[in-house]
C-alpha cells in the first residue's frame, strides 16, 4: 500500500501541472492564433476599402463622368474627350501599392481604359481576355453586365479582381469598373 501512495502522489502532482500546463498552452496558442487572424483579416479589409475608395475616385471623376455620356458613333471632339479623361486618369496609375491594375469600360462605346491605355474593344477583345486570365466570352460578359461588388481570380497574374458597375442604380450601365488587386 506504501509503494502504490508513493508512486500515486507524484503521478497525481504531474498528472495536475501536465493538464495545467495543457489548458495554458492552449489559451496562448488561441489567443496567438487569434490575433494572427485579426491581422490578417484587417489587412484584407484595407485593401478591399482602398478598391473602394479607387472605385468613389473614379465615380466622382468629372472628365470621365463627360466621356460616359457619349454613346453611338464618336466625333473628334469625343475622341479628345476621351483622350483627356485617360490623361486624368493617370492620377491611378501609381494610386496605392495593393492595386496591381484597373480598367474602366464604356459599354456604350466600347472603350476600355487601362493603366497605360485605352482602346477600342470591338478589335481586341482577345487581348484583354488574356490580359484578365479568362476567355472572350466571359470578358464579356462581365462588362457587358450589371455588377455590384464582385470578385473573379484572374488566372494569368494569380490575382483577384473587383468588379462594380457605375452608378449602381438604374438600369443604364455607364461603366464597369475593374481593380485588380
Amino acid at each position: 500500500l506504501s509503494y502504490v501512495v508513493v508512486l500515486l502522489i507524484p503521478t497525481l502532482i504531474c498528472s495536475v501541472f501536465f493538464i495545467y500546463s495543457f489548458f495554458v498552452t492552449w489559451e496562448e496558442t488561441k489567443g496567438a492564433n487569434t490575433s494572427a487572424l485579426q491581422f490578417v483579416a484587417d489587412e484584407i479589409d484595407d485593401i478591399f476599402n482602398r478598391a473602394l475608395k479607387m472605385e468613389y475616385n473614379i465615380q466622382n471623376n468629372g472628365k470621365l463622368n463627360v466621356v460616359s455620356k457619349l454613346k453611338g458613333k464618336l466625333s473628334l471632339e469625343d475622341y479628345y474627350k476621351i483622350v483627356v479623361a485617360r490623361e486624368e486618369c493617370e492620377q491611378y496609375d501609381v494610386w496605392d501599392e495593393a492595386i496591381s491594375s484597373y480598367g474602366i469600360f464604356l459599354p456604350e462605346i466600347g472603350i476600355f481604359f487601362g493603366q497605360g491605355n485605352y482602346r477600342d474593344l470591338a478589335e481586341r477583345y482577345e487581348l484583354t481576355a488574356e490580359e484578365y486570365g479568362i476567355s472572350v466570352e466571359k470578358l464579356k460578359e462581365l462588362l457587358f453586365t450589371r455588377h455590384e461588388k464582385d470578385f473573379f481570380v484572374n488566372e494569368a497574374n494569380n490575382t483577384i479582381c473587383y468588379i462594380t458597375t457605375i452608378p449602381r442604380t438604374g438600369t443604364r450601365i455607364k461603366m464597369n469598373v475593374i481593380v485588380e488587386l
